[in-house]
Order: C-alpha cells, then sequence, then structure tokens
C-alpha cells in the first residue's frame, strides 16, 4: 500500500501522533459501487496495526459488525 510509506513518514516526523482513526465496517458502502467492501478493509486495517505497532503508537479503532474478524486480527 502506497499510503503507509508516507503515512510512515508522517508519523515519524510527529511522535506525539496516534495512528487513526481505523476500522472494520461491514455496513458502510462504497459509493462508487454501491457495496461494502469489507474485504478490501482487512488487509489495509491490518497494515496500520502492524504500523502502529512498529512506530509504538496508540490507535483508535473502531468497528461496526465485524466483531469476528477484529478479535481475530487482535489475536494474531
Amino acid at each position: 500500500f502506497s499510503f503507509l510509506t508516507r503515512l510512515e513518514e508522517l508519523l515519524t516526523q510527529h511522535p506525539e501522533s496516534f495512528v487513526g482513526e481505523i476500522g472494520l465496517d461491514k455496513v458502510a458502502v462504497t459509493p462508487d459501487t454501491n457495496r461494502c467492501e469489507f474485504d478490501a478493509q482487512l488487509p489495509v486495517f491490518e497494515a496500520q496495526i502492524r504500523l502502529a505497532g512498529k512506530l509504538q503508537r496508540c490507535v483508535s479503532v473502531h468497528c461496526v459488525k465485524a466483531d469476528g474478524p477484529i478479535f481475530d486480527l487482535f489475536k494474531r
């Protein structure tokens, strides 16, 4: 994900910043497709969580009707 490089640069420049708001949402609909793009959210969310861990940053997380997948990810 190309945005991760830029996000890491910004977080490095601003060490007081946290990662967020990030999350998983099984209800939101993408205007372009008029569908919930949940499967596309998973790898992006995981990459953001991994970056936060790498930089030892707090995260602000939201979860909408995705309790199981988000708990599974945190368990890993």
